[in-house]
C-alpha cells in the first residue's frame, strides 16, 4: 500500500513540476523581455531622448553666435559650439556601439552624417557672419541651415520610435509569456487534480474490494468453516492483514482437530472407566457376599466349639468347612486386589488423559487470545480507513460505509471469541472438577487395596486355623477357650472385611459417577468441535 502510495503521490508531484517548470520556464522569458526593455529598450530610448536634447542645444546656441553683435561671446559661444558638438558625435558612438539590430545601427549612422551636415552648416554661416555678410549667413540660415536641421530632427525622431517600437514589443512579449503560462499553469493544475481524483478512486476501490475479500473470509471462520479459501496476501498493511488470519485459521485448525483428537479419547477412556468401575462394584458386592459367608462360618464355628465336647466328630468337619470357606474367601480377596489394581490403573490413566484435555484448553484459550487481538487491529485498521474516507470527502463516502462494516465485523468477532472463551473456561472448570474426583477415586482406590491386602493376610491366619483345628481336634477340650477367643477376634475381623466392602462399594458408585460426567463433558467438547470444518 505505501508503495501504491509513492507511485500515486510521484505521479502528482510529477504533473505539478511539469506545470511548475513551464511557469518557470514562462517567467524566465518575462523576465528576459523585461532585461530587454530595462537593459536595452529603455537605453536606447533615453539615448535618443539626449541626442535629442544636444541637438536643441546645438540649434539654440548656433543661433545665438550667429545673431551675437559680442566679439567676446561670439568667441565663447564658438567654443561652447565645438564642445556640443564633441558631446553630440560621442553621444552618437557610443549608442551606435550598443545598438542590437541593422536597422538601428543604420539609423545611427545617418544621424551621424546629418550631425556632421548640420554642423557645417553652421560653420559656413558663421564664416559669412564673421566676414561681414550677413544677408549670406541669414539665406543660408533659412535654407540649407534650416532643411539639415529638421532632417537631423527626423532622424534623431526615427531613432526615438525605433526604440520605442522594440519596448513595446518586449512588452508586448512578455505579456503573451505571461498569458502562456497562466494557462498552462492552470491546465497543469486541472490535470493534477482530475489525476488525483481518479487515482484516489481507483486506489479506493481496491482497498474496499480487498478489504470485503478479508471481511468474506473472517466472516466463514467465525462461522466455523475453517477450509475457506483466504485471498492473494500481498506486501502492504491488508496484505499482512490477510497473512494474520491465514495463520490463525491455521493454527486454530491444527488445534480443533487435536481437541476433537483428544476428546474422542476422553469419551473412549470415560467409557472404559465406566465399565471398569461397574466390574469393580460387582467384585465389591461379591467381597461383601464372601465376607458374610465366612461371618456365617465362623458362627457356625462358635456353636460348634460351644458343643465341642458332646460333638468331636463335627468339630472335624467343621473344621474342614472352615477351611474350605477360608480358601474361598481368600481366593476372593486375591481377586479383589487383583481388581483393585486395574481399577487404580485406569483412574490414573484418565486423570492424566484428563489433565491433557486441560493442557488442550489452554492452547484454545490462547488461541481466542489471538483472534480477539486480530479482531482488535481490524477495528483499528477500520477506524483509520474511515478517518482517511472522512478526509477523501465525498469521493470517499463508500469507503467509509465498508470501513464501518469492518468496524461491526471485528466487533462481531470480539463477541464470539468471548463466548468462546466462556465455553473453554467452562470445559476447564469441568475438567479441573473431574480431575478432583478421579484422583478422590485413586486414593480411595489404594485404601482399598491396602485394605483388601490385610484382609487376605486374615483369611490366611483362619486357613492356617482351621487346618490347626483339624490337627488337634483331639485336644479341643483344653483348647476350646484358646480357640472360642480366636473364634471371636475372627467375627470382628470379617465384620471390619464387611465395612471395608461396603466403603469400597461407595467409592466404585462415586468414580461411576465421574467416568458419567467426564464421558457427558466429553460429548459437549466433542458436539463444540465438530462446529468447526477443518
Amino acid at each position: 500500500m505505501r508503495a501504491k502510495l509513492f507511485c500515486f503521490a510521484t505521479l502528482t508531484g510529477g504533473v505539478l513540476l511539469i506545470a511548475v517548470g513551464f511557469i518557470l520556464s514562462e517567467l524566465r522569458a518575462i523576465n528576459n523581455e523585461a532585461r530587454v526593455v530595462a537593459n536595452e529598450a529603455l537605453p536606447g530610448v533615453e539615448g535618443a531622448g539626449a541626442l535629442s536634447q544636444l541637438r536643441l542645444r546645438y540649434r539654440v546656441r548656433s543661433l545665438e553666435y550667429l545673431l551675437s553683435d559680442d566679439p567676446a561671446a561670439a568667441a565663447q559661444m564658438e567654443k561652447s559650439l565645438a564642445s556640443l558638438n564633441t558631446e553630440l558625435v560621442q553621444a552618437i558612438n557610443t549608442q551606435r556601439a550598443n545598438s542590437r539590430t541593422p536597422r538601428e545601427r543604420e539609423l545611427f549612422n545617418r544621424v551621424e552624417q546629418l550631425a556632421g551636415a548640420y554642423h557645417q552648416a553652421v560653420v559656413q554661416a558663421s564664416e559669412h557672419a564673421r566676414a561681414g555678410d550677413m544677408e549670406s549667413a541669414q539665406q543660408l540660415r533659412r535654407t540649407v541651415w534650416v532643411e539639415r536641421a529638421n532632417a537631423l530632427r527626423d532622424a534623431i525622431d526615427e531613432l526615438v520610435a525605433l526604440n520605442k517600437e522594440e519596448a513595446q514589443a518586449a512588452i508586448l512579449q512578455a505579456e503573451e509569456y505571461a498569458r502562456l503560462a497562466l494557462w498552462g499553469g492552470s491546465i497543469a493544475a486541472a490535470l493534477a487534480g482530475l489525476l488525483t481524483l481518479v487515482l484516489t478512486f481507483v486506489f479506493a476501490a481496491n482497498i474496499s474490494r480487498r478489504l470485503g475479500d478479508a471481511v468474506d473470509a473472517v466472516r466463514q471462520i467465525a462461522a466455523g468453516n475453517l477450509r475457506v479459501r483466504l485471498p492473494a496476501a500481498t506486501r502492504d498493511e491488508i496484505g499482512l492483514l490477510v497473512d494474520a488470519v491465514g495463520g490463525m485459521q491455521r493454527e486454530l485448525r491444527d488445534t480443533i482437530t487435536l481437541t476433537g483428537d483428544s476428546a474422542e479419547q476422553v469419551a473412549a477412556a470415560a467409557t472404559q472407566l465406566k465399565q471398569s468401575a461397574s466390574q469393580v462394584g460387582h467384585s465389591t458386592a461379591a467381597q461383601s457376599g464372601a465376607a458374610a459367608a465366612i461371618a456365617a462360618s465362623v458362627e457356625e464355628l462358635t456353636v460348634s466349639i460351644s458343643h465341642v465336647s458332646e460333638r468331636t466328630a463335627d468339630a472335624s468337619q467343621v473344621a474342614a468347612d472352615s477351611d474350605r470357606q477360608a480358601r474361598s474367601g481368600r481366593e476372593a480377596v486375591d481377586r479383589l486386589i487383583a481388581n483393585m489394581t486395574q481399577v487404580g490403573k485406569v483412574v490414573g490413566d484418565a486423570a492424566t488423559q484428563i489433565a491433557g484435555l486441560e493442557a488442550q484448553s489452554e492452547n484454545i484459550s490462547k488461541i481466542v487470545a489471538v483472534i480477539r487481538d486480530i479482531a482488535e487491529q481490524t477495528n483499528l485498521l477500520a477506524l483509520n480507513a474511515a478517518i482517511e474516507a472522512a478526509r477523501a470527502g465525498d469521493s470517499g463516502r463508500g469507503f467509509a460505509v465498508v470501513a464501518d462494516e469492518v468496524r461491526k465485523l471485528s466487533e462481531r468477532t470480539a463477541k464470539a471469541t468471548e463466548e468462546i472463551g466462556g465455553v473453554v473456561e467452562n470445559v476447564q472448570a469441568s475438567t479441573r472438577d473431574a480431575v478432583v474426583g478421579i484422583e478422590k477415586g485413586v486414593t480411595a482406590v489404594h485404601r482399598s487395596d491396602g485394605e483388601a491386602h490385610e484382609a487376605g493376610e486374615v483369611i490366611r491366619n483362619l486357613q492356617e486355623m482351621s487346618q490347626q483345628v483339624a490337627v488337634i481336634v483331639s485336644e479341643l477340650d483344653s483348647a476350646l477357650r484358646e480357640q472360642s477367643m480366636a473364634s471371636s477376634e475372627v467375627a470382628r475381623r470379617i465384620e471390619e472385611i464387611a465395612q471395608q466392602a461396603e466403603e469400597t462399594t461407595s467409592a466404585t458408585n462415586q468414580s461411576v459417577a465421574s467416568a458419567e460426567s467426564l464421558d457427558h463433558l466429553a460429548g459437549q467438547m466433542l458436539g463444540a468441535v465438530r462446529r468447526f470444518q477443518v
